[in-house]
């Protein structure tokens, strides 16, 4: 199928529009791509400036959680008290066990030696 002048005529008379058409639909690429990046820059900054609220922790998983941590840190610390009490009552006793304990001794003074 040959080309006939005319059609060339036509052509080269829409060329200019065609030109333009293509430019903007380029240039409208651009700038949905310029507005998504400022939407997703505003998101970013708002999420970053907000404080996000929490939930309160009714009987749920998180609050049994914190009452196990609170009870392990109590009796750590209830073992640790009574860890020094055994410690004490044991230096007592083996103190206790240096001395001789007899009711006589101490009650009568040699004074002739």
């Amino acid at each position: 199928m040959a080309v006939n002048p005319i059609d060339l005529q036509a052509i080269f008379t829409q060329m200019n529009q065609v030109g333009k058409q293509e430019s903007l639909n380029k240039e409208s690429e651009v700038i949905r791509q310029d507005q998504a990046a400022l939407i997703i820059n505003k998101e970013g900054t708002k999420d970053a400036e907000e404080i996000p609220e929490t939930k309160n922790l009714s009987e749920g998983s998180g609050k049994i959680k914190d009452k196990e941590k609170r009870n392990n840190r109590e009796n750590k610390e209830k073992d640790s008290d009574e860890n020094k009490k055994n410690i004490k009552a044991k230096d007592n006793k083996g103190n206790e066990k240096d001395y001789i304990k007899d009711p006589d001794l101490g009650q009568n003074i040699d004074i002739l030696g």
